[in-house]
């Protein structure tokens, strides 16, 4: 199987071509495209300092240098990618999950870029038709750099003594038409029996995050999760599932709250610092993914890929 670094991946491909500019399309209010983004535009500062960018938030107000490469991400991505104005355009589209556009819609991207750890799941069947335009990449593109990792984890104030186990919760996310996909109690006690039953009796860290339960069963938003100590239904659910599943099993949660320092980059931090262990994540309803210390890192880092294919059609 071949893995490309992400970073240096699309890098390469930039500063190998004569580029005028890279145009890049985004939703702004999505937080986590942004940090993609923010990730991705660094590395390539840092091979090409001089490199220009041509940002741009709204569709209607898009213009494209000759011979430029657009770069577009997750959901907002897929706007760009149905609009019928932009078919005859280089489109680049990155991911660090499968949705439901990669599912229902042939789209003119001449590449996805997408983490290795999705071909645990089945393509889906629009993907599946143009898989020859994929690049499998290691890890996902953040803007978390590995020294700022380090930096939490030193401020932590109680360090983990021996190797954890850390499992991230899931979240509500929200979809194209700003409608949300909740991440369920289901989802989450479903999660507790898998980590449970994992021959594994080391200590448990559980992290989860602000969409953590933000939405009610009803769908209304719960403005109590994650304030004033309280946490969220479905973090509750999951520590209760876990306990029901594995009594002797020790498991600490690292709640987030809204106006505190969040543990979470610490703890990220900690995985780094000790070997050997082991993380645990959802990322949406039906992916469960265990990353080794190897993998981890690369998550932090811009390491050299076990193999790298510039692709063509993109130079």
């Amino acid at each position: 199987m071949k893995l490309f670094s992400f970073f240096l991946s699309l890098s390469l491909i930039f500063s190998s071509c004569s580029l005028h500019a890279l145009t890049i399309f985004y939703d702004p209010e999505r937080t986590g495209e942004v940090s993609m983004l923010k990730g991705i535009k660094a590395e390539i500062k840092s091979l090409n300092p001089e490199e220009p960018f041509h940002e741009f938030t709204d569709l209607d107000a898009l213009s494209q240098e000759e011979s430029t490469l657009v770069l577009t991400v997750g959901t907002s991505g897929f706007t760009l990618l149905k609009d019928d104005r932009f078919k005859d355009w280089p489109v680049a589209h990155v991911s660090h999950q499968f949705f439901e556009d990669h599912e229902t819609t042939i789209t003119s991207a001449v590449a996805f870029f997408l983490p290795a750890y999705l071909q645990l799941l089945p393509l889906p069947e629009a993907l599946d038709a143009q898989k020859e335009k994929i690049t499998w990449t290691n890890g996902v593109a953040y803007h978390l750099p590995e020294k700022d990792v380090k930096a939490a984890y030193e401020t932590l104030p109680e360090k983990p003594k021996v190797a954890p186990r850390v499992v991230i919760l899931g979240g509500d996310t929200q979809k194209a038409d700003h409608s949300w996909t909740p991440y369920t109690k289901v989802d989450a006690e479903t999660l507790a029996t898998w980590v449970a039953a994992q021959d594994d009796e080391r200590p448990v860290i559980v992290l989860n995050g602000p969409r953590t339960g933000k939405h009610k069963a009803d769908g209304t938003v719960d403005f109590l999760a994650h304030k004033e100590d309280m946490s969220d239904r479905i973090t509750a659910a999951f520590m209760a599932k876990l306990k029901a599943e594995k009594p002797e099993l020790k498991a600490t949660l690292f709640d987030f709250q809204y106006g505190k320092t969040s543990a979470y980059k610490g703890i990220l931090g900690a995985l780094l610092a000790i070997k050997n262990q082991r993380l645990n994540f959802r990322g949406t309803h039906v992916l469960k993914v265990r990353l080794r210390f190897h993998d981890l890192a690369l998550l932090f880092s811009h390491p050299k890929p076990l193999c790298l294919t510039i692709l063509q059609s993109l130079l």
